[in-house]
């Protein structure tokens, strides 16, 4: 995993060219003043993830890259942008095909995300796009999709100035939090759909098994970094049909039922205690829980105690 960040106290359209990454871009000014801006990149072994945000309003155009469709995000509080002759207000999504042209107005203090996948990925979860072309949905009303997002670019952005591996760690999963907030509400948008063949089975037959093998999948692979995309894929199923079945069953989505089933073994673990030194990081890892101080607040505010409290009452 990568991840590079690039502070503008000036306009400088060279440093600004791959803003997306594997793209080229022209970027002009549009307003006169004092131009400042960051730009973030980050990469893991399924996604590329950029995020911009600028005090000035810019034009860009220039090709997407040619590799993977590019879903944008705009994360401003204000303001409506123009993509491709579209008026997107706060909150609003896009797609752009590969190599698709992109022509761009950001308004003053504008804030994008895009994220890179690949289309064979996307159809296999059921979100497909049957040619190239620039589709757009105005999801002004999406506040806390956005105020997810940002939490995580901006971890993404503290991470990038540290080295510890937890932070790599952390780092990571949010690459993939970001990735499954953005493709969940993307398939709600999407007509794609794949269904089970077998006829015989009933509705709650198919909902209880997509549940049943999606645990399953989470129970084998607690530990390790998962992402929807990955279930997905495991279950031959697509995202909005996942997202279906957990909250038909357990009313919440198969993201929330992870994060309670790595909170409860995170408990377990610790109730039985460890003397070694790194006892509490040890448990952390081996559910999955990367980022250190965000699984303590979750964990607190399931159980009302901080893990370290938890570790040391059984340690006693």
């Amino acid at each position: 995993m990568a991840i590079g960040r690039v502070y503008l106290s000036s306009f400088d359209p060279e440093a600004m060219e791959e803003s997306i990454q594997k793209s080229h871009f022209e970027h002009y000014l549009d307003s006169p003043g004092q131009f400042h801006g960051t730009i973030l990149q980050a990469t893991n072994a399924r996604t590329r993830l950029d995020w911009g945000r600028y005090n000035l309003p810019v034009l860009a155009r220039g090709p997407a890259p040619p590799d993977r469709m590019t879903l944008g995000v705009l994360l401003n509080e204000r303001h409506e942008s123009l993509f491709n002759g579209s008026v997107l207000s706060p909150g609003s999504m896009m797609v752009y095909g590969e190599g698709e042209e992109l022509n761009v107005r950001l308004t003053p203090n504008s804030n994008w995300l895009s994220i890179q996948v690949d289309r064979p990925t996307l159809a296999e979860i059921g979100i497909e796009f049957p040619d190239s072309g620039f589709r757009c949905w105005d999801t002004g009303a999406g506040r806390a999709l956005r105020a997810q997002i940002l939490k995580n670019a901006r971890f993404l952005e503290s991470a990038s100035q540290r080295t510890r591996w937890a932070d790599t760690l952390a780092a990571n999963q949010a690459i993939n939090d970001v990735e499954d907030d953005v493709l969940l509400t993307l398939a709600g948008f999407t007509e794609g759909r794949r269904f089970y063949s077998e006829s015989s089975m009933t509705s709650t037959d198919r909902t209880l098994q997509t549940v049943r093998e999606a645990a399953s999948y989470m129970d084998a692979n607690v530990e390790f970094p998962i992402t929807m995309s990955e279930i997905c894929l495991a279950l031959n199923t697509n995202i909005k049909a996942l997202e279906r079945a957990f909250l038909r069953t357990y009313g919440l989505g198969p993201k929330q039922y992870l994060l309670k089933k790595r909170l409860s073994k995170l408990r377990q673990l610790l109730i039985c205690g460890s003397d070694r030194e790194h006892a509490l990081m040890d448990a952390y890892l081996s559910c999955g829980l990367f980022h250190f101080g965000r699984a303590a607040q979750n964990y607190k505010a399931f159980f009302g105690e901080l893990p370290s409290l938890t570790l040391s009452r059984s340690r006693s």
